[in-house]
């Protein structure tokens, strides 16, 4: 994984690198990938109607990181 994250894309905001790489490291890629899931599954929602407020609240649910 390390070699990944020598990769690292530009950055819109470079300062916050270390925060970015600490993420990456206790997420994984499958934590990351799961994130992502949840922001498209709140997009698809929204574009569904549901409430805006249950929406985010799930996507937000799903963004928590481990205790």
């Amino acid at each position: 994984m390390r070699g990944q994250m020598d990769r690292v894309p530009h950055l819109n905001h470079p300062d916050r690198q270390a925060d970015a790489l600490e993420l990456a490291r206790k997420i994984g890629t499958e934590g990351a990938l799961r994130r992502i899931d949840s922001v498209l599954a709140a997009r698809t929602a929204l574009e569904q109607a549901v409430k805006p407020q249950i929406a985010i609240e799930a996507m937000c649910v799903a963004l928590r990181l481990p205790a």
